[in-house]
């Protein structure tokens, strides 16, 4: 199972935000919005490249996980994080 991180969320939103705008706004510029569209996917690609290559970006980047549920017990103590 996968975990989303609030930057591919936040990501996700933004691609889509972008794409929705480039098809449903009839006054914009479309080679415009088509270039941040390009720009923001390349800057995520890029993002996730140097998190992937520096290990204490990644904890900023993304987060530590939190263990909730350990050899089928629950565990309360990680709720306080």
């Amino acid at each position: 199972m996968s975990q989303l991180t609030f930057f591919n969320y936040v990501t996700g939103i933004t691609i889509g935000s972008i794409a929705a705008n480039m098809l449903t706004n009839e006054n914009s510029n479309f080679i415009g919005d088509l270039i941040d569209l390009i720009w923001w996917a390349l800057l995520t690609i890029i993002i996730g490249f140097i998190a992937l290559k520096l290990p204490k970006l990644r904890v900023i980047i993304d987060g530590e996980p939190t263990i909730i549920i350990k050899k089928g017990k629950i565990e309360k103590n990680s709720w306080l994080n």
